[in-house]
């Protein structure tokens, strides 16, 4: 008889892990969109505020000069800006959206059949691949957070510290960059004002 205090293995097929990391990917994929529309506001305003306070700003510039800086500074937000359009975070996000929504349709209104198989093969052609770290996340949280047992096609599934330590140190470093993002316009500042 199966205890209460001990999760119970959850029947879970290759379909339902897709659709969770999938739902992982649209939302890691959301944030590095809204991270990235906040960091161009954030840097346009830095450039603003230089070349409204040039003045201010001459003595701590140098050699370099104001004017080079602004130039330089311009182009490296234009060159922001296209970069993080053409990576498309929001609409592969919705794309990711889209497939999950499609695979869980897919879960309800199906049985173990060969139809399902083939059905299930269709969706994933139709949409991009989740990351690795979108499906290392859903393990994550559900074997070494919640302590479930997830079991696939193959059998029960393995998550180990080892591999949960490594996640954690990607998002760790992920989160890092963020904020290294956001904080160079400012330590920029803090070093012309320094020196």
């Amino acid at each position: 008889m199966p205890s209460a205090d001990k999760p119970q293995p959850l029947k879970m097929t290759n379909v339902w892990l897709t659709a969770k990391a999938r739902m992982e990917a649209e939302k890691r994929l959301k944030l590095y969109d809204v991270v990235s529309h906040l960091v161009l506001i954030w840097y346009s305003l830095w450039l603003l505020c230089l070349t409204v306070f040039s003045k201010s700003f001459e003595p701590f510039v140098g050699a370099i000069g104001i004017g080079e800086l602004a130039t330089f500074l311009s182009a490296s937000v234009l060159v922001l800006s296209v970069t993080t359009w053409g990576f498309k975070f929001g609409t592969k996000a919705a794309l990711h959206r889209d497939c999950y929504l499609e695979l869980e349709r897919l879960l309800a209104n199906s049985s173990a059949d060969k139809d399902s198989d083939t059905e299930y093969a269709e969706i994933k052609k139709r949409y991009p691949n989740h990351s690795t770290y979108d499906l290392d996340a859903v393990f994550f949280r559900r074997i070494l957070i919640r302590g479930e047992e997830i079991e696939n096609s193959r059998g029960k599934v393995t998550f180990g510290f080892l591999a949960g330590f490594l996640y954690c140190i990607t998002w760790v470093a992920e989160k890092l960059i963020l904020l290294f993002a956001f904080a160079l316009p400012v330590a920029v500042a803090v070093l012309l004002y320094a020196f």
